[in-house]
């Protein structure tokens, strides 16, 4: 039987920002995407536009958490 171990307090606290920048991620990737697609909406390109525009985006890898607040 596999047992998957309790998380870490330190993991527990950068699972939100994790999450957070994965969603990130997902979404200037479909920004990026999207030219003839219509993956999102109009509100939603404009949204993402702002994020692709201002903020680089994490490659995969480990981050220190101060990175990603």
């Amino acid at each position: 039987k596999f047992c998957i171990p309790p998380c870490l307090d330190s993991e527990l606290t950068e699972f939100p920002l994790r999450m957070r920048d994965w969603l990130k991620n997902v979404l200037v990737t479909l920004y990026e995407r999207d030219e003839d697609n219509n993956l999102l909406t109009e509100k939603q390109k404009l949204r993402v536009k702002k994020i692709h525009e201002n903020e680089k985006r994490l490659e995969a890898g480990d981050h220190p958490v101060e990175l990603l607040e």
